[in-house]
């Protein structure tokens, strides 16, 4: 398996975390596309897919609602594999802004 973490893949990783266990599809989309980023539901359930596929994240079935005709939603949280991703992400991203100051000033 492909562990690259792509930029929407970190995104979604970045609003699951945030959400502390209580992110669903629906809210984590809602999230992202309330910061700018426009994303289809179907699109954030891929993305949701690949990430636990790749062990970045775990899901749990909540208990049903009667407001979703009785089926249930599926929480996601990140995992430590997750957590180190992002951590790496931003890593990565600090060391190209560290180069490209350092090619302007120079």
């Amino acid at each position: 398996m492909n562990n690259y973490l792509g930029d929407l893949e970190e995104l979604v990783l970045m609003v699951v975390s945030g959400l502390n266990g209580q992110g669903y599809g629906v809210t984590i989309c809602d999230a992202l596309n309330k910061a700018n980023r426009r994303i289809s539901i179907s699109a954030t359930q891929a993305t949701l897919t690949r990430l636990e596929a790749k062990g970045y994240i775990s899901s749990e079935l909540g208990d049903p609602t009667p407001e979703r005709g009785g089926r249930r939603k599926k929480f996601y949280q990140v995992t430590g594999v997750g957590q180190r991703a992002l951590a790496d992400a931003e890593a990565r991203r600090a060391k190209i802004r560290r180069m490209i100051l350092a090619t302007t000033e120079g």
